[in-house]
């Protein structure tokens, strides 16, 4: 009868398992992700020197006018050279293509400008002792709510007022994730539209130096890129993050996050989409109220007999306290590891599914004008799908370990395990990979390849624990009977 039980269970989180794949992969092709996760590593050109070797302000400003502003305004098609590799020339973009100067990488249009976005500290905040301190002395001081400027500061040598942005795309999505701390949104933004000519873009860029925009009190510095690829039907947020440390050392990263406004006419079904998704909804909906109830009905049968055991035995009803602390006991005796495991992965869909209509929410509203000169914020949709999709990866990994529960409809596993509880530790490797074998073979017609060898290794790991953990019972038990 149990056995039964375990396969109709089977059946349907196996129905269940599957529903969570294909929504989680529907309309998203990972090669086109990983294409264009691509585009930013080449705009910074990460094999040349001035990638590799900027550690210095000077070296950012030279690698910023030399290989990202020339790549960013791209005036012409291609160079023309002699035999001896020599320039001699340039081919222009063609008349009919008017996009082209926005263009990067051929297919991916720039979307509105570039910003160039610093956190600051309070220019007088100061951690060196008094007796230290010497007059025109720079001290590090780190960046936080406290020592962060948001007051506007003025340019010496253009005149310009430059004030601190807010950002207000919320403290959860905003956040950007650094190498050593994560920054909160806003900061003093710089933008440089798109489309400009050499000597237009040249004469922003001098300008910033010659404010000494970035000097020592910035702390942080994040240039940010949006893209378009209508082939593909998918935004780029290419960011570009500058950590300014305390040993003046400038440490990069570079983020690409990407996402889609709508599903593919072509190939993806609003309908079935739809249906999927309440299915999902339901199959989550059933587990987690099951878990609850199931949970509940142990636990009064437990209350139950415990208070029975009480008026037996003549000692009279429990006060409202221990009543409370035998239905807490009796909870927590009722709520094993699979029923935990269900409870855990219903919560953490349910919390998906919330973050997905927050999407839904925010790419209704997302409809930019595309030859705007304008910044246009994707960060808060690429960030909120980046935690949708770390969310629903953490609960594929909970959900593959439910697996094991059903390891017992096959006999022979059993039986593996239970020779390997018999013979020593030094010898348990044997087995083990026998059951590595065999939960191969019971899982690759559910899982991919890789994934099922995973999930061998794993209860090869459990068996090799389990077989430990059992001799170590038996010889506390033969222990305790000698």
């Amino acid at each position: 009868m149990r056995k039964k039980s375990l396969l109709m269970s089977l059946v349907g989180y196996t129905f269940y398992l599957f529903l969570v794949l294909v929504i989680y992969y529907i309309g998203t092709d990972a090669s086109h992700v990983y294409d264009l996760e691509t585009i930013a590593p080449k705009l910074a050109r990460v094999e040349d020197d001035e990638w590799g070797q900027m550690h210095t302000l000077e070296e950012f400003w030279t690698w910023m006018q030399t290989k990202l502003l020339p790549q960013f305004y791209q005036e012409d098609l291609y160079s023309i050279l002699d035999a001896d590799l020599t320039p001699i020339g340039t081919r222009s973009f063609p008349d009919s293509d008017t996009l082209g100067p926005v263009h990067m990488y051929r297919y991916n249009l720039i979307v509105g400008a570039m910003r160039i976005q610093q956190k600051r500290v309070k220019a007088n905040d100061c951690s060196i002792p008094a007796v230290s301190y010497r007059a025109g002395d720079h001290c590090y001081t780190e960046l936080s709510s406290d020592t962060q400027q948001e007051g506007p500061w003025v340019g010496p040598s253009s005149g310009i007022n430059y004030s601190f942005s807010s950002d207000n795309v919320g403290t959860w999505w905003g956040t950007i994730p650094g190498q050593w701390a994560s920054y909160g949104p806003g900061g003093y933004n710089f933008d440089f539209t798109p489309n400009q000519t050499t000597a237009e873009w040249t004469a922003q860029h001098n300008q910033q130096k010659n404010d000494i925009w970035l000097s020592y009190p910035t702390r942080m510095v994040t240039i940010t890129i949006n893209s378009y690829n209508g082939g593909l039907n998918m935004w780029s947020n290419n960011q570009f993050q500058f950590e300014f440390s305390a040993s003046g050392v400038i440490y990069k990263k570079i983020q690409t996050r990407t996402f889609t406004t709508g599903y593919m006419p072509v190939t993806e079904s609003l309908v079935w989409r739809n249906i999927l998704f309440g299915l999902l909804f339901w199959f989550t909906m059933h587990y987690l109220i099951n878990v609850l109830v199931t949970s509940l009905q142990d636990a009064y049968v437990t209350v139950a007999f415990r208070n029975w055991a009480d008026g037996r035995d003549d000692t009279g009803g429990g006060s409202c306290c221990k009543n409370c602390c035998r239905w807490m006991g009796a909870l927590w005796e009722a709520m094993n590891t699979w029923r935990l495991l269900d409870l855990v992965i219903s919560a953490f869909l349910i919390a998906w599914f919330g973050i997905r209509v927050s999407i839904a929410s925010q790419k209704n509203n997302f409809a930019p004008v595309m030859d705007t000169s304008e910044f246009v914020d994707t960060s808060t949709i690429a960030s909120m799908v980046a935690v949708s999709n770390q969310l629903m990866g953490f609960n594929m990994f909970i959900m593959l370990l439910k697996v094991f529960k059903f390891m017992e409809i096959n006999k022979f596993v059993p039986s593996l395990l239970t020779l390997s509880l018999t013979t020593s530790l030094a010898h348990s490797l044997t087995p083990s990979l026998l059951t590595l074998s065999l939960a191969h073979s019971l899982t690759r017609s559910l899982l991919t390849p890789s994934l099922a060898l995973l999930c061998g290794c794993c209860v090869a790991v459990a068996a090799l624990l389990r077989g430990a953990l059992q001799e170590i019972g038996d010889y506390l038990a033969h222990s305790q009977s000698g």
